[in-house]
């Protein structure tokens, strides 16, 4: 495991405190966009996709972190304002 892995891995359980409320596999896919966001210093979907790609020792290709990165994206199932409303109350 190298140190983006484990980076991602803690970075996963905090953000499973930060949001309790979010599904098991939204809170993995939050925790895997912010720090593709980091990583690449852009937030536009391709650009993270890759630098996650790049960072992490994943045999996934590329345009499936792309692909899932728009699903979460596109997800309504998420509530953007009550996720930011807990967010800030523990911040």
């Amino acid at each position: 495991m190298d140190a983006s892995d484990l980076l991602l891995e803690q970075w996963e359980r905090q953000v499973k405190e930060l949001f309790p409320r979010l599904h098991h596999y939204q809170q993995q896919t939050l925790a895997f966009i912010v720090q593709g966001i980091i990583q690449s210093g852009n937030a536009v979907m391709q650009r993270v996709a890759e630098a996650t790609w790049g960072a992490l020792s994943s045999e996934t290709k590329m345009v499936s972190h792309e692909r899932r990165l728009q699903r979460f994206v596109a997800n309504e199932r998420i509530d953007v304002e009550a996720c930011w409303k807990e967010f800030l109350q523990q911040v």
